[in-house]
């Protein structure tokens, strides 16, 4: 299962895994990060794998160290030891890690097509224009990666999470995102071999 790309955005540390169905294993994977109960209970072996790699991509930010641990809205947490998020999508999976900041990322195929129904559901009528930009599927990881980080529950994407984009550079998109709770956060959109990785990180004013 080959690490297809890694970086840093200030202490944020990040990376990228492709995998294949059989190629990944639950002893290759420190017992701190598995919920066994939750992973017997998986029988597709896609969503299987997507789970293993998601935790073997953390593991190669931190290592075999400290236990995963969820808050009551499923927000994962190294507990004392830093903020970290996860996702997955076929073939791929992610995790992100900071030592003090809550941080979320999500990754997504770039040829994703989504319905006018659900797009409605998650994006605002004043994001339309710039999603007609830019496209749904970065405002849909944008999105996901902004809820991951704020942990807040009973939130709807389209009132509660507004983003804007203000620079885009080769391969790189950058934008901000306003919380219903009054925060803000900076957003990293990477374009990488057919995937939109989304990183986000707490606003600090320079």
């Amino acid at each position: 299962m080959p690490l297809k790309q890694r970086g840093t955005i200030g202490q944020l540390e990040w990376c990228l895994w492709t995998f294949a169905d059989n190629d990944i294993y639950p002893e290759d994977v420190h017992d701190g990060f598995l919920q066994n109960d939750r992973l017997n209970r998986i029988s597709n072996d896609e969503v299987r794998a997507q789970y293993l790699a998601a935790r073997m991509a953390l593991q190669s930010l931190v290592g075999k160290q400290g236990v995963l641990a969820f808050s009551s809205n499923g927000k994962p947490s190294l507990g004392d030891s830093g903020s970290v998020s996860l996702s997955h999508t076929v073939g791929s999976a992610a995790a992100c890690y900071h030592p003090n900041q809550d941080c979320g990322i999500d990754i997504e195929l770039s040829n994703r097509v989504f319905s006018d129904r659900v797009i409605k559901r998650f994006a605002h009528p004043d994001e339309m224009e710039q999603l007609n930009q830019y496209g749904a599927v970065h405002f849909w990881c944008a999105k996901e990666a902004v809820y991951k980080a704020n942990g807040s529950s009973g939130v709807h994407f389209n009132e509660h999470i507004r983003v804007s984009w203000h620079n885009d550079q080769k391969d790189v998109l950058y934008g901000v995102a306003k919380t219903h709770n009054k925060k803000i956060w900076n957003i990293q959109n990477r374009l990488l071999d057919g995937l939109v990785v989304s990183l986000v990180i707490p606003f600090t004013p320079k």
